[in-house]
């Protein structure tokens, strides 16, 4: 780790090399190291460190940035001129006003687990294991991650905030010839991670997923495994969640806050402080997060903002500023969207959920999801490592994979059941999510594979 004290001196360091009339620092370090398995073996170890700083300077109402990896005197020197430079050839932004002031205080989370920072290569083996013991017969491949992200931010209003945090990730991929399953576990804390509950999840829906049929394209009553969830939650997040999509008519929702958008028994919320997803106290510009209801028994209740879009609107911002997303749309700002989103739990069991199907298919993940309409929330996607046929309240065997086309406020809003357990998906944006059963699903086209 580089630690607090020197992140911090390397933020006062650029603030103090700048002339501009409102400056930003951010640094960004990220430690990861990797195991990946593949064919029942260990076959790779991977480890990669990351600084940046990223420099925002504001001039007359024009905002430029640049990037460096390079923290030498000299290369900090040139960064904040260089952003200072872009600030000046910039057309005014009419929505920007000011960097973030400082706030008082920011919520405590706990986002750092020390067992992480110090797992070694040999724990991640030890991990992989035990998966492969428990595929026995089958082939198993996947990884075990961890990282450990450092950010501090600063600017020129006073403004200073550090944050460390940690992640672990074990994917799981058991397959035959004829089938395959997955399963996967995410946690701030490696230490936490069951190996044995992932490795004989996957190897279970392996064996089951064997001698598939095919069955015809249509709509079916569905079972969706948390991971399938998570999928249709995200997609959701970044077409209809964001802020200024609410307030310029670009999501879904825009003109049905306070309205019924989807079943009364679906409630979605953003939290980034939550101990149960993956916390964070700030986002990159140093703004508080806070929880934001979304979805409130079916009605829809608000959206994200980050500090420029909540000045421009009039709202209060809710810590929801991302680097990423302004380095992708060419510095000009990026949209807001959710990072830690829940679902709430409901009351059903997997096996009640089975026995109420009369003829449906559950479901494992999806794979190659992309969106086709955004104010219809339209999607379109593949099955993928386990679809099951279910009649008449009973599991008749595995199908091969389909295609499916829908809408996701649809398919939310013909919900049957919701699951009693939640499962953490760590994927961007992170999801503690239950099962699914809705009473409807369209299929529109079979798979090659």
């Amino acid at each position: 780790m580089v630690g607090e004290e020197r992140l911090q001196s390397l933020v006062e360091q650029v603030l103090r090399l700048s002339g501009a009339e409102q400056t930003e620092a951010l640094l960004l370090a990220r430690q990861s190291e990797l195991t990946r398995y593949a064919n029942s073996y260990v076959h790779q170890h991977v480890s990669e460190s990351h600084l940046t700083l990223r420099v925002r300077a504001v001039e007359d109402g024009r905002v430029g940035m640049a990037v460096t990896n390079q923290l030498d005197a000299e290369s900090l020197r040139h960064t904040v001129e260089k952003a200072q430079e872009n600030a000046r050839i910039q057309t005014p932004d009419p929505d920007f006003s000011s960097l973030p002031s400082p706030t008082c205080s920011y919520p405590q989370v706990q986002s750092f687990f020390a067992a992480t920072v110090e797992a070694e290569a040999t724990d991640r083996v030890g991990l992989v294991q035990q998966v492969i013991a428990e595929a026995g017969d089958f082939t198993a491949c996947g990884y075990v991650s961890t990282d450990v992200t450092e950010m501090a931010v600063g600017n020129s209003l006073g403004l200073q905030a550090y944050n460390a945090s940690t992640s672990a990730v074990l994917r799981s991929l058991i397959y035959t010839d004829e089938g395959s399953g997955f399963a996967s576990a995410y946690s701030g804390d490696i230490s936490q991670l069951d190996a044995l509950t992932v490795a004989r999840e996957a190897t279970e829906r392996c064996a089951r997923n064997r001698c598939q049929r095919d069955v015809e394209p249509q709509q079916f009553e569905v079972i969706l495994e948390p991971y399938a969830v998570a999928e249709l939650v995200r997609y959701l997040a970044h077409l209809s969640f964001s802020g200024p999509a609410v307030q310029e008519g670009q999501s879904a929702i825009s003109s049905r806050q306070g309205q019924q958008v989807v079943h009364p028994a679906i409630s979605i919320w953003e939290d980034g402080t939550s101990p149960l997803g993956c916390p964070r106290p700030f986002d990159l510009e140093g703004v508080p997060k806070r929880r934001v209801e979304l979805i409130h028994e079916g009605i829809a209740q608000g959206a994200v903002y980050d500090h420029r879009s909540a000045r421009k609107y009039g709202v209060e911002p809710t810590g929801h500023y991302h680097f990423w997303e302004e380095l992708r749309s060419g510095g000009g700002g990026g949209a807001p969207v959710p990072t830690n989103l829940f679902m709430a739990a409901g009351d059903a069991s997997l096996e009640q959920m089975i026995a109420s199907t009369s003829k449906g298919i559950w479901i494992t993940r999806f794979h190659y999801v992309r969106p086709i309409h955004t104010l219809r929330t339209m999607i379109t996607g593949m099955t993928r490592d386990g679809a099951f046929l279910v009649e008449d309240g009973k599991v008749r065997g595995a199908i091969r994979n389909l295609r499916f086309t829908d809408s996701i406020l649809r398919m939310l809003n013909d919900v049957e059941l919701v699951g009693q357990t939640r499962k953490l998906d760590g994927a961007f944006p992170c999801q503690l999510v239950p099962r699914l059963k809705l009473g409807s699903f369209h299929f529109t086209g079979k798979t090659a594979h």
